[in-house]
């Protein structure tokens, strides 16, 4: 019984190997949009910071608003920057 339940282990283990191998083989690699995904956020996070730290003194339309401009130029700006200086 011992046995049985190890190979059908085992056997279970190998077809959910294959199954997970096949899946990443169809994940295209762009490492591009991984970085730019990541700055972007990081952008965010730097914007929505520095707005938070003065928002006592803000109407929250404008922390909000401020906030996202903000972050998309500080995005635009840097992945621009990154992209001449690769280019």
């Amino acid at each position: 019984m011992t046995v049985t339940v190890t190979s059908l282990g085992f056997a279970l283990v190998q077809l959910d190997g294959s199954i997970l191998n096949v899946a990443l083989s169809q994940i295209p690699y762009r490492p591009k949009t991984g970085i730019a995904l990541g700055l972007f956020t990081l952008c965010q996070l730097v914007a929505w910071g520095l707005v938070g730290a003065i928002s006592p003194i803000l109407r929250p339309e404008t922390a909000i608003s401020s906030a996202v401009v903000g972050g998309a130029a500080l995005f635009g700006l840097l992945y621009g920057v990154g992209w001449l200086l690769v280019s």
